[in-house]
């Protein structure tokens, strides 16, 4: 009974977070995925395929669905909202059932590790194809390791519809069934079937997409093209200090102590996790890396909760005291802003918390101001379409900013875009016209001098 009593809270709290924060206009980059490409498929129909200037060559399953949810509740923030709450509560039931599976002495553990990750809590507030692919790969691993084939096949199809990141996380899987039963592959190819048709769905989709685009990935007058670009030597070096830097982030680091501690003392990994957690890892080196952009925090989420996953079954948390230690260590990990110079993945920790009031605010005050909104220059997350960020039926939108010919520039804390000069700049050489502040977030109406 003790472990459903915890999932019970635990789900409440997620419900709780739900309801207060139903209105949150969206966020970084489910602007995007959420905001942009469920309002083109909603006014123009379901389809496989977006329009070049939003199209990121990802599987539109995700804008599709919340489309479908506009049709029959409405097109609102509300509705956006409640639409991810099957998923909020599959990820928690999914857990605490892996749980059972590895830890049953404790089951639950890894279900509230997992609910108070920074990189998994600051995502749960939002209305992201990040929670569905959560779904696939927690679906997944419960799957593989219970033998479930109905639901690896569900597992393998929405991991290869949802995104590139997911069809990544099931070719680990297929990789790691494959591997670890090799020398009996034929009696588990029923198992290793679903991974092959979720792959095989990608494939087709990739070649369709192609055929409609005439390209995969990214385009040269793609936004999102210099992000694919690949790095020097001195760059991939870079690379892999901030990948590591992404792994152990958010407080991660001292459970990555105590992890190495109690393998000193005697602790026994779990092989299969481990040998699961180097594949995906190694998928995500091999494709990140390399490239420019592409080291986000919640791209590390798979990777966290599997390391979540084995850290639960120390013997060490056979003690209490413990296990409320290292949850309040981990959830402290939400509080962690580092100063306006180092880059921070917003939406992967509550602390960006404050930016939904100080940012409506701030709208409100420039409405009453009468300040034409194109004549303010502002970069991510606000600088697209407010129709996509809080589906208000207006034209109001910023510029991109530019120091040279702007009047007016929008700062707020969780934008990354600014380099250290231009916020020196800002700083010291322009006037703050208007700045809102709550907690740590502040957003603030800079005007040239």
């Amino acid at each position: 009974m003790q472990k459903w009593s915890i999932f019970s809270i635990v789900v409440l709290c997620q419900i709780a977070l739900l309801i207060y924060f139903r209105d949150a206009v969206f966020f970084w980059d489910t602007i995007q995925f959420a905001g942009m490409h469920a309002s083109h498929f909603y006014e123009n129909g379901f389809s496989f395929f977006l329009s070049q200037e939003m199209d990121s060559g990802h599987p539109p399953l995700f804008g599709n669905i919340l489309a479908l949810a506009w049709t029959l509740f409405g097109k609102s923030l509300i509705v956006s909202h409640f639409f991810m709450l099957p998923f909020l509560i599959l990820n928690l039931f999914l857990a605490l059932k892996i749980g059972e599976y590895f830890t049953p002495e404790r089951p639950w553990l890894f279900m509230l590790l997992m609910f108070v990750c920074p990189y998994y809590l600051g995502h749960s507030i939002l209305v992201s194809p990040d929670l569905v692919l959560i779904s696939g790969f927690l679906m997944s691993l419960y799957a593989i390791a219970e033998r479930k084939i109905s639901l690896a096949y569900i597992a393998a199809i929405l991991l290869c519809l949802i995104s590139m990141r997911g069809c990544m996380i099931a070719a680990a899987f297929l990789i790691f069934i494959c591997l670890k039963n090799r020398k009996e592959i034929r009696s588990h190819w029923n198992i290793i079937l679903p991974f092959i048709v979720g792959l095989a769905l990608f494939g087709l989709y990739q070649i369709a997409h192609y055929i409609h685009t005439d390209w995969i990935g990214f385009h040269e007058d793609s936004p999102w093209k210099n992000s694919f670009r690949l790095m020097s030597f001195k760059g991939i070096i870079m690379n892999t200090i901030v990948f590591i830097w992404r792994c152990i982030d958010y407080a991660i680091i001292f459970l990555v102590i105590l992890f190495a501690a109690a393998i000193y003392k005697g602790h026994r990994v779990n092989r299969s996790l481990v040998f699961i957690f180097c594949l995906i890892a190694f998928v995500f080196f091999i494709v990140i890396v390399p490239f420019n952009g592409l080291l986000n925090h919640r791209y590390f989420l798979p990777l966290i909760l599997l390391f979540l996953l084995m850290l639960s079954q120390i013997d060490w948390f056979k003690y209490n005291w413990l296990c409320l230690a290292v949850t309040l260590v981990l959830g402290a990990g939400n509080l962690l802003i580092y100063p306006k110079h180092i880059a921070q993945g917003w939406d992967s920790t509550l602390a960006h918390v404050p930016f939904y009031k100080v940012e409506k605010e701030m709208h409100d005050y420039l409405i009453e101001s009468g300040i034409p909104a194109e004549e303010i220059g502002t970069a991510f997350p606000l600088k697209k379409d407010r129709t996509y960020i809080s589906l208000e039926d207006t034209n109001f939108r910023y510029k991109d900013y530019d120091f040279k010919t702007d009047q007016y520039i929008l700062y707020a804390s969780v934008m990354n875009s600014f380099s250290d000069f231009e916020l020196e700049s800002l700083f010291e050489h322009w006037k703050q016209k208007k700045r809102i502040e709550n907690g740590r977030i502040e957003i603030i109406l800079f005007e040239k001098k």
